[in-house]
């Protein structure tokens, strides 16, 4: 008897929400359209998080907001589970592709350091206070484009461990480096903030 009652007050409180939203959404369109700033509905999405939250319909002007399995804000791409690994599949993908552009175009492999922290390092590192990876998974994968810059260099190649080619090319680990620049960023947030 009581499984069959909470069942019912759940989608009371759901529909209410989603009433609530659409409402919300309403409003904020009626405001953009006083202030001369209209919405375009075809450029909004709507996204649902949690796995039993499925995607709900939500309107502007009577135009339906498609519903999106992920959406990329400011370049970093979150996908419903509020996972990151999307954004670092394309940023190695990318990073990987113009480091073999570097390789093909530039013959002398004393300027590929240079090159690769100038054109290729920051693809791997742009916002990545917000999507550092937390999985072994993840940190190998964002690592794995200085590992392939490193077996590039013919006298780097002499050093077996990559630990080592760091240390003869004076460069930090990818993983070290977004972890100073998290805590860069709290430090500027709380302590001289």
């Amino acid at each position: 008897m009581m499984c069959g009652s909470t069942s019912r007050p759940k989608k009371k409180i759901r529909f209410y929400y989603r009433k609530k939203i659409q409402s919300d959404i309403s409003s904020l369109v009626k405001w953009s359209a006083t202030s001369g700033m209209n919405f375009n509905a075809k450029k909004c999405q709507c996204m649902s998080f949690g796995r039993s939250n499925s995607p709900k319909e939500y309107h502007i002007d009577g135009i339906r907001i498609p519903a999106s399995p992920f959406f990329t804000d400011l370049g970093v791409r979150v996908n419903t589970s509020l996972n990151f690994q999307p954004h670092i599949d394309a940023c190695v993908s990318k990073s990987f592709a113009k480091l073999g552009v570097i390789n093909k175009v530039f013959k002398n492999k004393n300027s590929l350091t240079r090159l690769y922290k100038a054109f290729v390092r920051p693809l791997t590192e742009y916002s990545c206070v917000v999507w550092n990876p937390h999985t072994r998974k993840g940190i190998n994968k964002a690592e794995s484009v200085q590992k392939r810059m490193c077996r590039m260099l013919p006298n780097v190649r002499l050093f077996p461990h990559y630990r080592d080619q760091l240390a003869f090319l004076g460069l930090m680990s990818m993983e070290a480096r977004r972890l100073r620049y998290q805590l860069i960023t709290i430090y500027k947030m709380y302590i001289r903030a």
